[in-house]
C-alpha cells in the first residue's frame, strides 16, 4: 500500500491498533468499513468517543 501511495516506511510516523473502527454494530462489510472509516475520522478531528444522544445541545 504504502508503494502504490508512493510512500516508505519512514515517512508514516502513526500507530496501528486493533481491533480497527468504533463499535457502531452490524457485520456486514458495509457496516466494518463505516467503523474503520469513522474511527478514522475521529483521529484526524481529535475527537472523543461520545454518544450523541448523551450531549446536552
Amino acid at each position: 500500500m504504502l508503494e502504490l501511495a508512493q510512500l516508505s516506511v519512514d515517512d508514516f510516523n502513526g500507530y496501528f491498533s486493533a481491533p480497527a473502527g468504533l463499535a457502531l454494530g452490524g457485520e456486514l462489510p458495509g457496516s466494518v468499513a463505516l467503523s474503520m472509516l469513522s474511527q478514522c475520522h475521529g483521529v484526524l478531528y481529535h475527537s472523543k468517543l461520545t454518544s450523541l444522544d448523551s450531549v446536552m445541545l
